[in-house]
């Protein structure tokens, strides 16, 4: 029979397993989807123009894939106080 140290270290790995899977696959969706909106744009409307908008999307993406929620966040909190001093 198992041991319950053992047994919880099982559960640990599958967990880790199936959370690294899902992020893999959501980091692939997530690309893909990126991706193909933007070939839509340009398509559609030319090359996109440098805009604030583009500016903050690159950096919320960016911080994403650098660190996750917490690099999201203050990504997040750093764009929201820069429009409040504007």
């Amino acid at each position: 029979m198992m041991s319950d140290e053992a047994f919880v270290e099982l559960l640990d790995k599958t967990y880790s397993g199936i959370v690294s899977d899902y992020m893999d696959r959501m980091q692939s969706a997530s690309i893909a989807a990126l991706y193909y909106r933007r070939s839509e744009v340009d398509n559609n409307y030319g090359k996109w123009e440098e805009t604030d908008f583009k500016k903050w999307a690159e950096t919320m993406y960016r911080a994403w894939l650098a660190g996750g929620k917490e690099a999201l966040a203050d990504a997040i909190e750093k764009y929201e106080q820069e429009n409040e001093n504007e």
